[in-house]
């Protein structure tokens, strides 16, 4: 039972200039499990891995935008068992 539970810019995004995106994730299962969260904006895509411990965790992303404008994208569990792994985001500037 692993899930995204929200996607947050930490930094204030500019182009050229590296910010921080966190997303927030869960593990609702009884034991600490693995987990790649794969986070993609516009053209821009980075993976994560970490072992999850039960309950709430925030991943932290290093990204960077080549030109102003709106991005959209998604957030991704890879390989997770759960029927939701993945959640739409909003338009970032």
């Amino acid at each position: 039972n692993q899930a995204v539970l929200a996607v947050r810019a930490a930094d204030r995004i500019v182009a050229n200039s590296e910010f921080r995106c966190e997303v927030e994730v869960a593990n609702y299962g009884r034991i600490e499990r693995p987990v790649r969260c794969r986070l993609s904006l516009g053209s821009v895509a980075k993976t994560v891995e970490k072992t999850l411990p039960i309950g709430e965790s925030t991943l932290t992303f290093s990204m960077k935008f080549d030109r102003p404008g709106w991005y959209s994208g998604t957030a991704e569990l890879l390989s997770a068992s759960d029927d939701l792994p993945a959640a739409i985001l909003p338009q970032i500037i």
